[in-house]
């Protein structure tokens, strides 16, 4: 005879329980489970070996981000969770509420910060409320952060870090302490994740509910069998400059070959690029390393040749502090050495202005190739957004690309994936995945007006938007406001643009050119016809905003000074503003 899990029970009552409870399936133990709780016994409930709990008590694994890194990483936990016998639920904090975490008993969390510091742009309303004043106390939740970030910004992994220190603050405990991860993310998440097994482990039965109690499997995404891991290649069919031929920036219309249902994207989604390092710097960093380019070497469990690890999986601009410990004592130079030594600020503000060719002509060694590409980073993906409807153009895949270029020291540098798009002709493959970006869909009313405001680039989902909207016998109402450089040479897509106003699919196109209107902001130009964006909002219309994230965070001020903090929030509150700025 077994021992009672509680001293309540005298062993002749135990042996008349036991054997009922093993014959309990899943909902009949958590019925029973709740009858008692009902009944006033909630102390003998919850004594109960291996009976599921409430739906409240399974483990809630939350994500926010804005390049599906996050999303994997958790969907990928999930299914750790429930083959360990757990329930769970999957949300994006885009979707979730601070007040439902007071229901919650265990919160396992992954988050990016992005630019300067910031959460994901989708989560920033749960990051208001959980830092607000009158968010909920929650003394019965236990959590762990997975904090994603880049080593490389000052404020690293800052979102992470605030999520983990408020929740402490607000009475949760720490079932794990926070992990911080660089963009090499793959092995300290995955520490993380088998540390907050070991700890789930330990728990009490009573905690844990088998994956049938209410927590279905997720339904899998369309195209989810592609990933960055588990790319597409797609064959490039036209590269079309639309800019001027002087200009240096030049913006490309590209048009890929999309094998039918491949990826089930909708107007206002992205797709990860996985671009190629240039020949010439891949040449550069062999030469200056001495290192044959047949040497073999692994990357991620993979086994291929070192120049094809540099060019397709390493990046070779952005040094990190791994790979300054690793040339410090690789070339014992006393400069890189002393900075070892001191705090990451310091070695974040050379980081900063320098780059991985630079250090090894300034610092010459000799490596050895594996360990060489262990102390690099991985080359991250760029995302770009959709430039048509797949519906009015099956078959094809449509980018808008700028060329963009940066100043670093005293050289301009090009950046690694605009280039590499930019620079490809009918033949080329690339490869690429998808990603969702639910947030900047078409809203879910398809009578509600639309307000689209894009600077250069930024027109690209509009295009689609437009594009899907004409297939429809009663598209809303649309306006479209415009910003570029110069209306002879930057109207991107001119001619598509007056073909859509004439057939009625745009009503309104307000254009800013800023060399010939200096003076002027996308916001004024806009609120030139302030009675009709009064009279759209009021009829419910959708305003979105994509492109430069300074230029249209200065936009949405100044129409949040026109209109009022309260009605702009209120806007905000009703989803009713969509963001994609970059």
């Amino acid at each position: 005879m077994s021992a009672p899990p509680s001293p309540l029970f005298p062993p002749a009552q135990w042996q008349q329980i036991e054997p009922l409870l093993k014959t309990l399936d899943a909902r009949q133990a958590l019925w029973l489970s709740g009858y008692l709780a009902g009944q006033g016994g909630q102390a003998a409930a919850a004594s109960l070996p291996a009976a599921a709990p409430a739906a409240s008590s399974s483990i809630l694994i939350a994500h926010g981000g804005e390049t599906g890194n996050g999303r994997g990483l958790a969907q990928k936990l999930a299914d750790t969770v429930r083959a360990s016998g757990f329930g769970t639920d999957v949300m994006d904090l885009a979707d979730l509420r601070v007040r439902q975490l007071g229901k919650r008993d265990y919160l396992l969390l992954i988050c990016s910060t992005h630019g300067d510091g910031d959460p994901p742009e989708p989560a920033q309303p749960f990051f208001d409320a959980l830092l607000a004043d009158n968010a909920p106390k929650l003394p019965n939740l236990r959590y762990s952060v997975l904090a994603l970030g880049d080593s490389t910004y000052e404020h690293f992994c800052v979102a992470g870090k605030q999520l983990d220190e408020r929740l402490a603050a607000l009475g949760a405990t720490r079932l794990h302490p926070r992990q911080d991860c660089d963009v090499d993310y793959q092995t300290p998440a995955a520490a993380w994740s088998e540390a907050v097994m070991q700890a789930l482990a330990s728990l009490t039965p009573a905690a844990s509910a088998p994956a049938s109690a209410g927590s279905p499997a997720p339904v899998a995404e369309a195209g989810q069998q592609y990933s960055k891991q588990h790319p597409l290649s797609v064959e490039v069919l036209e590269n079309v400059r639309l800019t001027h031929p002087a200009r240096r920036d030049a913006i490309h219309h590209l048009e890929l070959e999309l094998p039918q249902d491949d990826l089930a994207l909708e107007p206002g989604d992205a797709v990860g690029v996985l671009a190629d390092n240039p020949p010439k710097l891949v040449a550069s960093l062999l030469d200056a390393t001495a290192l044959p380019a047949n040497s073999a070497v692994t990357v991620a469990g993979e086994s291929l040749p070192l120049v094809q690890a540099l060019r397709q999986h390493l990046d070779l601009t952005i040094p990190g502090t791994r790979f300054l410990e690793y040339w410090a004592q690789l070339s014992a130079a006393a400069p890189l050495l002393k900075l070892c030594e001191e705090g990451a600020s310091a070695q974040r503000q050379y980081l900063k202005h320098i780059q991985v060719l630079d250090i090894i002509r300034q610092y010459p060694a000799l490596p050895i190739a594996q360990e060489f590409v262990d102390a690099l980073r991985p080359l991250q993906p760029r995302l770009y957004d959709v430039a048509n409807s797949l519906r009015a153009v099956p078959g094809e895949l449509h980018l808008n690309v700028k060329a963009w270029s940066y100043e670093f020291g005293d050289r301009l540098e090009p950046g690694i994936a605009s280039h590499y798009l930019a620079g490809l002709t009918s033949g080329d493959s690339i490869r690429l995945y998808p990603h969702r970006n639910v947030r900047f869909h078409l809203p879910e009313d398809a009578k509600a007006p639309l307000i689209l405001i894009a600077e250069s680039t930024g027109i690209a989902p509009f295009r689609a938007f437009v594009q899907e909207l004409a297939l429809s016998d009663a598209p809303p109402p649309c306006w479209l406001a415009f910003t570029e450089r110069n209306f002879e040479d930057d109207f991107l897509y001119q001619t598509e643009w007056q073909n859509a106003r004439g057939k009625g699919h745009v009503q309104h196109i307000d254009s800013l050119f800023l060399q010939e209107q200096p003076q002027a902001t996308p916001a004024s130009v806009v609120l030139e016809n302030a009675a009709r964006l009064q009279q759209w909002l009021d009829q419910g219309a959708h305003l979105y905003l994509c492109g430069d994230k300074d230029l249209l965070t200065a936009c949405e001020a100044e129409f949040g000074s026109h209109f009022g903090a309260e009605r702009w929030k209120a806007l905000n509150k009703d989803k009713r503003i969509h963001r994609n700025l970059y």
